[in-house]
C-alpha cells in the first residue's frame, strides 16, 4: 500500500533487532562484511530515528544491542588478522604482511603485531627479525 506522503513507518524492536543481526552475521560472507553490515545497520537507525525515540529505553536498547555484536565482531577479527599475521611473520611473507598492513588501521595492525609476536616461539623470534 502505498502512503499518501511516500513514506513508510519501520518499527524497530530489541527483539527484531536482535533477530536482524544474527541474521546479517549469518549471511555475511565473512567478519570484516558481517561487521560492515551491522555498522550499516547501526547508522541506518541512528540515522532515521524521529528524535523524540532518539532518547527512548528502546532506542538504548536497540543501540546497545547493535554495538555488542559489532564489538564481539571486532574482536573476533582483530584475532583472524592476528593468527593471519603470526602465520605470515612464521614463513616471512612480506606480500600477507603488507595485505594485513592495509586492512587496518595503524594502531589496529600495531595491536596485532604485537599478539602476533607473542604467538611466536623463540627460533621464530629470530627468523621473523632476519
Amino acid at each position: 500500500m502505498k502512503s499518501p506522503n511516500n513514506q513508510i513507518t519501520l518499527l524497530l524492536s530489541p527483539e527484531t533487532i536482535h533477530a536482524q543481526c544474527l541474521f546479517a552475521i549469518k549471511q555475511a560472507r565473512n567478519t570484516s562484511h558481517a561487521l560492515a553490515t551491522l555498522i550499516a545497520l547501526q547508522t541506518f537507525v541512528s540515522s532515521t530515528a524521529q528524535p523524540d525515540d532518539r532518547e527512548s529505553p528502546a532506542h538504548h536498547a536497540i543501540r546497545e544491542i547493535i554495538e555488542g555484536y559489532a564489538a564481539s565482531l571486532r574482536e573476533q577479527l582483530l584475532t583472524e588478522k592476528i593468527h593471519a599475521l603470526a602465520d605470515a611473520l612464521r614463513v616471512q611473507n612480506c606480500a600477507a604482511i603488507t595485505s594485513l598492513h592495509d586492512d587496518l588501521s595503524r594502531n589496529g595492525f600495531w595491536q596485532a603485531a604485537q599478539a602476533a609476536i607473542g604467538e611466536l616461539d623463540t627460533a621464530e623470534h629470530t627468523g621473523a627479525k632476519t
